[in-house]
């Protein structure tokens, strides 16, 4: 039984993707189940093509999705949205239709997983993490709405999230980043033992 955690290749000036490498740094097991960690290119089309097929094949317990996000605090985000989605991806490429997925009527999805307890824990442990709305109709929101989608069509409860982590600066490196999405994702973890 796995975890998948997902982080996104480079993307506009960002050759090392903050989100892949925070999830290479996650441990191998958690809570007795493997964690299986991908890169995920910036691009609609595979998404779109090929991402159901493999999220079945692969049948996690849970999937996390991990991207980049703007200055400030960490961001779980509670909502997807099937569209629409019109800012190019690294291809100068858009989705057909602008959506993630046409074979549904379904506009919005909401994480099964149990957010307030991971987002009060991390904060208990110290860490800048808020809740939020609007994951930014971009590949983030893409990937986290197709994967809801994939699982609810298959009526599978499987949790699935998308946690926004911020730049890494001066202040606040990569190392502090990998600690706080390690705390972030166990908290995720542990929420399918209890």
């Amino acid at each position: 039984m796995s975890v998948l955690v997902t982080g996104f290749g480079p993307f506009r000036r960002t050759d090392n993707n903050p989100s892949w490498i925070a999830a290479r740094h996650l441990p191998d097991k958690l809570y007795g189940l493997e964690i299986v960690k991908e890169e995920v290119l910036v691009e609609y089309a595979p998404v779109k093509q090929q991402w159901k097929q493999h999220l079945l094949q692969l049948q996690p317990k849970m999937v996390i999705h991990m991207g980049l996000g703007h200055p400030g605090p960490f961001r779980i985000e509670t909502k997807a949205c099937n569209g629409p989605y019109v800012i190019p991806d690294v291809k100068g490429q858009k989705p057909t239709n602008g959506t993630c997925c046409d074979d549904t009527d379904t506009l919005v999805l909401d994480t099964l997983l149990d957010f307030k307890t991971v987002h009060e824990k991390a904060r208990q442990l110290g860490i800048d993490v808020e809740l939020s709305y609007d994951a930014g109709k971009y590949l983030c929101e893409f990937i986290y709405f197709t994967s809801m989608e994939c699982f609810s069509q298959q009526h599978l409860r499987v949790p699935t999230v998308f946690i926004h982590m911020p730049p890494p600066t001066p202040e606040f490196g990569q190392d502090k980043i990998n600690h706080a999405i390690q705390t972030i994702v166990t908290l995720c973890v542990s929420t399918l033992t209890s």
